[in-house]
């Protein structure tokens, strides 16, 4: 019994020494375990550095774009809408924040996509508009480049043979920025293809206006008007996609109330009475 209660007693002392050396290793790895997913989270809602563009759109009406190497976002700022795509797949999510009604597809689908902003017809997709550099200067702080359009353009349906002849296209150029958020800014907001930022693009020949069946000039029409550029911090995050999402045909199906439309068409059932 004597020998029993010796070897029970030993190894007792053989397991509270190993208890010293190997619990503090326990816990420093727990420690550490922690410590990297408390980076990782601080990682995650880190600011990071990204250029502002506060602009009008004959499309969306007033939007904010932010741009950066993790992605871009285009704030409709009319509507609840927003646009999201971020790196490195550059998928593009177009939705609706408070319907969670949107759009989705892969950066490719999204640049040969005919935009439908209205239920009508498709959007002009001014992208394939033929353009040359006329001069280069600054805007905003930041190197830019003017173009004048090439040639005839018109999209499809308007009588003018040449629609926009004389049209300025004004971009701006910012390292960091991917070119993959530049092409799908120039998607949304249906700008001339090139390198760079789009910024200003107005057409100087007079719109054709009819007026009581006479047609007059109405001066200058513009397509993207920049008031406003700068560098701001805001969370990674900022670009993350939508969890929930219902998804729509076309834009005009992200963009429309559920509300506004049902009294729209309740309106017009009355009126067929």
């Amino acid at each position: 019994m004597k020998a029993f209660l010796s070897y029970v007693a030993s190894a007792m002392t053989r397991l509270a020494k190993s208890l010293v050396f190997v619990l503090p290793f326990y816990f420093l790895l727990a420690l550490s375990a922690g410590s990297r997913s408390a980076l990782s989270k601080q990682s995650d809602a880190s600011p990071i550095s990204a250029m502002v563009l506060e602009q009008s759109s004959d499309i969306y009406g007033k939007t904010k774009t932010f741009l950066s190497t993790a992605g871009l976002r285009i704030e409709l700022l009319n509507s609840n809408v927003v646009v999201v795509a971020k790196a490195p797949t550059w998928k593009v999510v177009f939705y609706n924040t408070v319907t969670k009604n949107g759009l989705a597809m892969s950066k490719d689908n999204w640049l040969s996509h005919e935009q439908n902003t209205t239920y009508i017809a498709s959007d002009w997709d001014r992208r394939t508009i033929a353009i040359k550099r006329l001069s280069t200067t600054a805007k905003f702080g930041h190197p830019a480049r003017t173009y004048k359009v090439i040639g005839k353009n018109k999209p499809s349906g308007l009588t003018a043979s040449d629609h926009l002849r004389d049209c300025d296209y004004v971009e701006i150029d910012k390292a960091d920025v991917r070119p993959e958020a530049i092409a799908i800014m120039q998607k949304c907001l249906s700008t001339p293809s090139s390198s760079g930022i789009p910024i200003e693009f107005i057409n100087h020949r007079p719109v054709l206006k009819t007026e009581a069946f006479k047609t007059k000039g109405s001066g200058d029409e513009t397509f993207l008007h920049t008031s406003k550029v700068q560098d701001s911090m805001v969370p990674a995050k900022f670009f993350e996609y939508p969890k929930t999402l219902t998804l729509k045909r076309v834009e005009a199906d992200v963009m429309t109330d559920p509300q506004k439309q049902q009294q729209i068409q309740e309106s017009f059932n009355t009126f067929l009475r």
